[in-house]
């Protein structure tokens, strides 16, 4: 059972599938004359005899037959009623996501306006990277929501019928182009000017525009799964009573309606993919067993993101974000969020600041470090890394830098400086040497070594970091000083939702035609 499925029903149902053939097969009859006054009768089809006709049409025309006079299904073939049938259900489908992915459209747009300046940590492969807002977040999955709006509508008004009769060539028909279009208007669908029994397109395009919106509510699930885990907790589901409860953790306030929708979006692609192996193996003129593989594999992907949309509707308008805790998410990491400088910095000097990492730092975990691997740092050897390993360096190694000698990691081994050693470095004296004379750092001379500042170096001065640096570099110390274009891009995001907004504010596209019409048909 479908977590949700409740969401869906009558839409892509054995007994809508039934009803949806009927609405064909009564739609064909009035292309040939007859009028089929079936009320709400729907039969019951017996599953032994759906198994040995291989598909449910033949039993369900032999019951048609049974209950009416006239003409009923003469020219057309059970493929085309049950293409047809599952075109319209496709309708009914995308009209209801349609409808959801306005509500998240809405909902986020709000979302990205209300929390246009809140800051927040970014996070890149899952750690710290720069200061970013919840608003610019917020209005990245609204982009993605309004991709897949924009791909189901022209999908969705361009669902086909299918009239091909025993092997595509409608011979049964004296004026097969005019019945096929005639076929077509009575259903609401579109005659795509031949049949498409072997040319899987129109289920392959139908199945990607789905597996597409499950993709865009996919990551918004899952960004919303990370920053609600209890360490983090800048957001919450909406509360509702009696939903995300444990078995066995009475404390537990799981995020149900986050953990289905990124199921949905999981088990979407897998499904989409069959439909195109279908579609690669529909051989002759009517396929044998690709066609009957698809048909449940389309269904459960109509229900599966049509409740993943309705799923999405109602977390995004009940979402909790604590902008407080981002805040402060973000003060408390901003020397991780700070790292990306204007022209850059050795990432050492953030490593002393509230507990950031520098990863080349992290190499010396577990018992030291490989100054063959430090000495490709840079293009030679950092001695803000080397002088500190483990209590001691192998001047073997450290002898030659370039070609030369290098006097900051020999003036820190053991107690002293061979002066012997370096007094020579390139023809004069080292920097380095001379930043060290009267028991402390020349910020002169360190600013001038190698065009820059050694962060290395400045970590070290007084016995902690430096921050003047950091406050002349990229705005200073504010995360929120970082933040550079979001703002833009938020705009711009709610700009392009405003514009497929009718004047009115009501949905640019006009409803979706419902597939429920009814299945007595009378002339015009």
């Amino acid at each position: 059972m479908l977590p949700g499925s409740h969401r869906a029903a009558g839409l892509v149902d054995d007994a809508a599938l039934v009803r949806a053939m009927l609405e064909v097969e009564v739609a064909w009859a009035r292309v040939l004359g007859t009028s089929l006054s079936l009320g709400d009768w729907v039969p019951s089809l017996d599953p032994a005899e759906v198994e040995a006709a291989g598909n449910p049409v033949l039993p369900l025309v032999n019951a048609l037959r049974a209950r009416v006079s006239g003409t009923v299904h003469t020219g057309l073939t059970s493929q085309d009623v049950l293409d047809s049938a599952l075109m319209l259900l496709a309708r009914g489908a995308l009209e209801r996501m349609s409808a959801d992915l306005d509500r998240i459209a809405g909902a986020l747009a709000g979302l990205a306006d209300e929390h246009r300046s809140s800051v927040m940590a970014g996070r890149t492969l899952t750690q710290h990277a720069v200061p970013i807002t919840f608003g610019l977040k917020a209005a990245r999955w609204l982009v993605g929501v309004l991709d897949a709006i924009d791909e189901l509508d022209v999908v969705a008004v361009a669902l086909p019928v299918q009239c091909g009769g025993a092997a595509g060539t409608m011979s049964r028909v004296p004026d097969p182009v005019a019945a096929a279009s005639a076929f077509a208007g009575h259903l609401g669908l579109v005659w795509p000017g031949m049949p498409w029994h072997t040319y899987r397109a129109p289920i392959t395009r139908l199945g990607d525009a789905v597996v597409r919106c499950c993709d865009a509510l996919g990551v918004m699930a899952a960004d919303l799964l990370t920053l609600g885990r209890p360490e983090i907790g800048e957001v919450r589901e909406g509360f509702v009573a009696g939903r995300g409860g444990s078995s066995t953790m009475p404390h537990k306030r799981n995020p149900v309606l986050s953990v289905l929708v990124n199921s949905a979006a999981l088990r979407a692609p897998g499904l989409g993919a069959q439909l195109h192996l279908c579609a690669a193996r529909a051989v002759d003129e009517r396929p044998d067993g690709a066609w009957h593989a698809e048909w449940p594999a389309l269904r459960a992907l109509l229900e599966l993101a049509v409740v993943a949309a309705s799923q999405a509707a109602e977390l995004v308008e009940g979402l909790e974000v604590r902008a407080d805790v981002m805040a402060r998410r973000a003060a408390e990491a901003a020397p991780d969020l700070l790292a990306e400088r204007g022209g850059g910095a050795d990432s050492g000097l953030f490593a002393e600041r509230g507990g950031g990492a520098d990863p080349d730092l992290l190499a010396e975990s577990g018992g030291g470090t490989d100054p063959d691997l430090l000495a490709e740092r840079g293009g030679g050897t950092d001695s803000g890394l080397l002088a500190e390993r483990g209590g001691g360096m192998d001047s073997g190694l450290l002898a030659e830098r370039g070609g030369g000698m290098d006097s900051d990691l020999l003036a820190e081994r053991s107690g002293g400086t061979d002066s012997g050693l370096l007094a020579e470095r390139g023809g004069g004296t080292d920097p380095g040497l001379l930043a060290e004379r009267g028991g402390g750092t020349a910020p002169d001379l360190l600013a001038e070594r190698g065009g820059g500042m050694d962060s290395a170096l400045l970590a070290e001065r007084g016995g902690g970091t430096d921050s003047d640096p950091l406050a002349e570099r990229s705005g200073g110390t504010d995360p929120a000083s970082y933040l550079g274009a979001a703002e833009v891009f938020v705009d711009e995001a709610l700009r392009r939702n405003r514009s497929r907004l009718a004047p009115s504010g009501g949905a640019r596209r006009p409803p979706l035609q419902s597939s429920q019409r009814g299945l007595t048909e009378n002339d015009d």
